[in-house]
C-alpha cells in the first residue's frame, strides 16, 4: 500500500492512500492485467497511479464503443474479467 499521509488519533496511526491507489490495489488482487478505456481528465489520478504502482496495461481508445468491444472480446478470449474505463460527461 502506498502511504500518502498518516492520521494520528490518540494512540494509533491509520495509513492513508488515494482512491486511485485503492482501485489499482483491488484490480491487481483480481488479476486484472489490462484496462481498455477512453479516458478524460477525471481519470488522470487513475492513470498516474497505474504508471507509478502497477504493471496493468491501459489500452486507450478514441471512443467508448471500441473500448467496450475490446474489453468484451478480451474477456471472452481469455475467459477472465476485463475492465472498460469510460469517461462520462
Amino acid at each position: 500500500m502506498t502511504v500518502i499521509g498518516i492520521i494520528e488519533n490518540n494512540s494509533y496511526k491509520i495509513p492513508m492512500q488515494t482512491v486511485a491507489d485503492a482501485i489499482i490495489e483491488v484490480l491487481k488482487k483480481w488479476g486484472i492485467d489490462k484496462i481498455f478505456g477512453c479516458p478524460g481528465t477525471t481519470e488522470m489520478p487513475l492513470l498516474a497511479s497505474l504508471k507509478k504502482h502497477s504493471n496493468i496495461e491501459y489500452i486507450t481508445t478514441y471512443l467508448d464503443g471500441p473500448a467496450v468491444g475490446m474489453a468484451d472480446g478480451y474477456a471472452r478470449a481469455k475467459n477472465k474479467v476485463a475492465i472498460a474505463n469510460l469517461h462520462a460527461t
